[in-house]
């Protein structure tokens, strides 16, 4: 949408969209948080439980961090975003996170697909999000939703991109969203490579961040850059929707979504590679039952492509659990199994507490294809 000299578009806030939610802090809420790092610095993958978060959903993250060596405030980052609309999920994204602590304080920018926030509308989106206190009840907001972004450009939170990466083509879809702290402005710019230009999207005040004992007025203590998605209930059960594009990252160019030329600007301002937390070139990471994998790659190792985080995949039942998949998918104790393999479902007799495991065609058979691998029935 263009607009005359001097004026910025505006999402209308329509009725409609507002009562798609329960209530004002619903609203406002971005359903998700910082991350912790799924990729971490032991050689086998991490496996964890996953807690809900303070909306009471469950939140998966495949991300990596600056390792900020020397400890000093982090002004500023940016990355090559690929560009998707993953499957049937509810709520997926790919996006960084520039981050202080105690409390939780960030500026957020990437594409996320959320239905239920976006008119209806099934394809990912452009999006800024903001919290000045740990994602509490308006403490923060999409872009224009509430006080603190100031729009400058045509582009706006919630605009859509026209084009989107499609599964085995070579021409992969992308953007290069920019935050960086300058004066007294969080400044959020949009880059366009070929040919060069830069341009604001809108900022931030400094001021906002110096509340409740916040300190991202003063600059970043951590960057997180990767993809992340949230539970709906099932049938009884969490399950979640595709990440990234809905592939592995294992699956490599043109299927597994990605992010590349992770940048970090340091405290003097200057920009370099960012110098990512797992001290591994390229390790990859599968630690939730098949349903998502993260892959990183130092930038020494990306050549023109820089630090990378590969990431994705298409999600499923049970992938918010630790240990082994068999472990996941046995009956309690009150039943007992029906048919030759726990992947089928458990049979309950009389007791309440005993659940049906019927999964997903999908599911089911990357859960079997590992039972097999370690040897467990």
């Amino acid at each position: 949408m263009k607009c005359t000299k001097g004026t910025v578009p505006i999402r209308r806030l329509s009725l409609e969209r507002m009562t798609r939610f329960g209530n004002l802090t619903d609203f406002f809420a971005k359903p998700g948080g910082a991350s912790i790092s799924h990729n971490d610095t032991s050689s086998q993958p991490q496996r964890r439980d996953v807690p809900r978060g303070p909306d009471g959903i469950k939140h998966i993250h495949e991300a990596v961090g600056e390792a900020n060596p020397t400890g000093k405030r982090m002004l500023g980052a940016s990355s090559v975003i690929n560009i998707w609309t993953p499957g049937s999920a509810s709520f997926s994204i790919s996006q960084f996170w520039v981050l202080s602590d105690s409390p939780l304080q960030s500026v957020e920018v990437g594409w996320q697909k959320y239905p239920d926030r976006l008119d209806g509308d099934w394809e990912s989106q452009f999006f800024l999000y903001h919290t000045t206190k740990s994602y509490e009840s308006c403490k923060g907001c999409y872009g224009t939703d509430c006080a603190g972004f100031v729009q400058e450009g045509d582009m706006e939170d919630g605009d859509g991109f026209g084009h989107y990466s499609r599964p085995g083509t070579a021409n992969q879809w992308e953007f290069i969203p920019v935050v960086k702290l300058e004066g007294r402005r969080w400044n959020v710019y949009l880059v366009r490579q070929m040919p060069w230009r830069k341009w604001l999207v809108g900022w931030y005040p400094r001021h906002i961040f110096d509340r409740y004992g916040g300190t991202l007025w003063k600059g970043a203590t951590r960057i997180e850059w990767g993809g992340e998605v949230s539970d709906a209930k099932h049938f009884g059960r969490d399950q979640f929707g595709p990440m990234g594009s809905g592939q592995l990252a294992s699956a490599g160019f043109g299927f597994a979504a990605y992010q590349r030329q992770l940048q970090v600007a340091s405290d003097t301002g200057a920009w370099r590679a960012a110098e990512l937390i797992d001290p591994t070139p390229s390790r990859m990471s599968e630690d939730r039952q098949g349903c998502y994998s993260g892959r990183m790659v130092l930038a020494p190792a990306g050549g023109t492509w820089g630090a990378q985080q590969w990431f994705g995949g298409p999600g499923g039942d049970f992938c918010d659990r630790p240990g082994d998949v068999c472990t996941m998918l046995q009956c309690p104790a009150a039943c007992r199994i029906y048919g030759d393999h726990p992947c089928l479902t458990c049979q309950p007799f009389y007791w309440p507490e005993c659940c049906s495991y019927i999964l997903h065609n999908d599911q089911c058979a990357r859960a079997q294809a590992r039972c097999a691998r370690n040897g467990c029935r």
